[in-house]
């Protein structure tokens, strides 16, 4: 019977190893969760949750296609899972010790190696790295009480002449037990030579050379700073032609407001229509939550999930007040490492992404696009890490990372031992036959939003004569409801306290939403 489980187990890695290799031609890129994910959200493709270390079999599956070049740069790789948290980390160390068996020419850069340290003292142990061939190459960020090298990367086959070769592989999860097994952690994997250069070109400014598979050049190494502006940090990927951007902390941000790289997260906040969903794990940056509760102000339906190790610092405390219910601490407690005898977390919500305008993306006036990377939202991040993010303009990825995003904001709610939780206000779904997908023009306009006591809602192009409205409250609860004539009516708001509210108009067949905020 073991034997079977064994056999139906390794038949279900299998399955997903191969699915995750494959690209849609449209997007040539994929996406994965290291936590559950809620598809009846979705509008078309479902999401994909990598659980119980699934996403290291992943990354093992990625590793065996590497033709030519293997570049990894991780702030910790680590397999032992006795080292702060629990949990299971495939044979990693196995798959790059074939790759370079079979010619495939590898270089590491890692953070600090502080094994010295001692197993329980250690920062960053990267005792990974102890397993894997030691003619790889490798190079570490010089030792700082400041900085580090942050990054979550891996190029493969950056340089083949065969479009379909290079990959960049990064998001928010190092290589380590926790992080595979427990934590909040997303990947985003992109097929694409251009952006696989950009992040070569990152790679060999720290490696000090640029010969694959080749030694570090120390004497040219260039950390933090020192690190040059590279250039190109817009692409086109795909045959849909998605507009990626790839940004480098801290070269694109210290004295260079233009690229700034947390200038360009901000650039991306302010452009939302509709809605902003953070999922951050070090969030100490207070410019990040003027910046979101500047969005609220003005109308933006805006969300935030806290890991809980920083719900003391600044942010939370200026965005608590603002959006109350809506910022949302992860906490999974803590617990005594046996081997260590020392408090270690249970679980952390690792992940660092925004989500804008996920939902109404058909409006013209909507941007949807996804932030991630190994970008805190912190001023060392910004200005003294070696860091990377990336910004997709997409409304499938959008999509998808909203599928992660709901249960993430539930889960942060029990994690803190609500026995009643919420969610927020969902897309609406979109049905086949309904008039806004066969008579594109049909549409309400809702003003002024922000509202005071009086709501104005604009029909075109409805062919019902009457139409049903409800307005939803952040906790799903109607506390509106009744009829509209379909050219142009108002809605008594004056019932209303200050706060974020859905309105929801079903005419004939077709519904529509939109999503309004009632100031007092």
């Amino acid at each position: 019977m073991k034997k079977i489980i064994t056999l139906i187990t390794f038949g279900i890695l299998f399955q997903l190893s191969v699915k995750s290799q494959v690209f849609n031609p449209a997007t040539k890129i994929n996406c994965y969760f290291t936590s559950p994910v809620d598809t009846t959200l979705a509008h078309g493709t479902k999401a994909i949750a990598l659980l119980h270390s699934t996403a290291g079999d992943t990354m093992i599956a990625y590793i065996n296609r590497a033709k030519y070049t293997l570049d990894f740069c991780y702030f910790g790789y680590e397999e032992d899972s006795n080292w702060f948290e629990e949990g299971y980390v495939p044979p990693i160390h196995t798959a790059i010790n074939n790759a370079y068996a079979r010619g495939v020419k590898i270089r590491w850069i890692s953070n600090t190696i502080d094994s010295n340290l001692g197993f329980c003292n250690a920062y960053t142990p990267n005792y990974g790295l102890d397993s894997i061939n030691p003619a790889i190459p490798k190079a570490a960020r010089p030792n700082s009480s400041f900085a580090v090298m942050h990054n979550k990367f891996i190029v493969i086959d950056g340089k083949s002449s065969n479009p379909s070769d290079p990959i960049v592989w990064t998001g928010s999860m190092n290589i380590e037990p926790g992080q595979l097994a427990k934590d909040l952690n997303n990947i985003i994997i992109i097929q694409d030579s251009g952006v696989a250069h950009a992040y070569t070109g990152e790679f060999n400014q720290m490696w000090g050379d640029t010969v694959e598979g080749g030694p570090t050049n120390a004497a040219n190494q260039k950390w933090g700073s020192a690190k040059k502006f590279i250039g190109n940090h817009h692409f086109l990927v795909g045959n849909n032609k998605i507009p990626v951007d790839a940004y480098f902390s801290p070269e694109d941000s210290a004295g260079n407001a233009k690229y700034g790289t947390n200038s360009r997260i901000l650039a991306a906040m302010a452009k939302a229509h509709s809605e902003i969903d953070v999922c951050m794990y070090a969030f100490s940056y207070n410019v990040n939550a003027d910046s979101m509760i500047a969005e609220h102000k003005r109308g933006i339906y805006v969300a935030c999930i806290i890991d809980g190790g920083y719900s003391g610092d600044q942010p939370y405390v200026l965005l608590k007040p603002a959006i109350d219910s809506m910022v949302q601490i992860y906490s999974e407690g803590s617990r005594t490492n046996p081997t260590c005898n020392s408090a270690v977390p249970m679980r952390l919500c690792h992940n660092k992404y925004m989500i804008v305008d996920p939902c109404y993306w058909s409006s013209p006036m909507a941007q949807p696009m996804v932030e991630t990377g190994s970008h805190n939202w912190s001023s060392s991040a910004d200005q003294v890490n070696d860091e990377n993010i990336v910004i997709v303009h997409d409304s499938t990825i959008a999509n998808l990372y909203y599928q992660a995003y709901h249960p993430a904001f539930i889960a942060a709610q029990l994690s803190m031992g609500l026995t009643h939780t919420f969610s927020q206000i969902v897309c609406p779904t979109i049905d086949e036959g309904v008039n806004q997908l066969t008579e594109p023009s049909a549409g309400i306009n809702v003003y002024p939003n922000p509202a005071h006591n009086q709501l104005t809602v604009a029909f075109s192009n409805i062919k019902a004569k009457d139409a049903i409205y409800q307005v939803y409250n952040l906790m799903g609860q109607t506390v509106l409801s009744g009829t509209l004539k379909t050219t142009t009516s108002k809605i008594d708001l004056s019932s209303l306290s200050a706060g974020m509210y859905m309105l929801s108009v079903q005419a004939g067949n077709a519904r529509y939403t939109e999503k309004f905020s009632c100031i007092k």
